[in-house]
């Protein structure tokens, strides 16, 4: 008898334990759509998507490297029609119309300046004649806050110009919060969170 009932208060234990693990989910803001961006309308439109800018406090790359591959899948999965080209690819399809060394510079500025904003002739001058109708660019962020509980403040915004439109922003969607961590789940918890933003920002496109 009063085995089972140890084992009862146990399985209780276990399941409000579990109940009060805290769940993060991150908002994503639509800062700009403008009226002609529509990729439902866009039929085989050709989307170029820049290597993602990542300035974050942590080492490795694995929160960019998800939010980008969580980027790319749903795109594909939502907007099957259309032709993307991913960053690899997007550096060859410059270099094959002779504007590699252009490119090449823009990027480096773009991946190493948090302040530089990508200015619409720069993206005419490389994209124009490349048959690309979109430019996108994403940037992430993360800095870690110590103290008594440890803080993970994040950002991740997602950018596509309008080559057509004279490079203009059609779209724009931003997210920033901040997350309390354990040195247990710092990884898997931010993973997640750039994994949600990625989906939700494809999701309201």
């Amino acid at each position: 008898m009063f085995k089972k009932l140890g084992v009862l208060l146990c399985l209780i234990s276990l399941v409000n334990a579990c109940a009060s693990v805290p769940t993060h989910k991150p908002q994503v803001e639509i800062k700009t759509r403008h009226q002609t961006f529509d990729l439902t309308q866009a039929g085989k439109a050709k989307i170029a998507i820049l290597p993602m800018r990542d300035f974050s406090e942590h080492f490795g790359f694995a929160y960019s490297a998800i939010a980008m591959d969580t980027f790319i899948k749903e795109i594909k999965k939502k907007f099957p029609e259309l032709e993307l080209v991913d960053p690899k690819d997007t550096a060859n399809l410059a270099k094959d119309i002779g504007k590699g060394e252009d490119y090449k510079l823009f990027v480096d500025k773009c991946i190493s300046d948090n302040k530089y904003c990508i200015e619409q002739n720069r993206l005419l001058k490389i994209f124009k004649d490349s048959g690309v109708n979109y430019v996108v660019s994403m940037t992430i962020g993360t800095l870690n806050v110590p103290g008594p509980v440890s803080i993970m403040v994040y950002y991740l915004s997602t950018t596509i110009y309008d080559i057509d439109l004279g490079g203009e922003v059609v779209y724009n969607a931003f997210s920033q919060g901040e997350i309390y961590l354990s040195e247990e789940d710092t990884n898997q918890l931010l993973k997640d969170v750039m994994q949600e933003i990625s989906r939700v920002v494809v999701a309201r496109i």
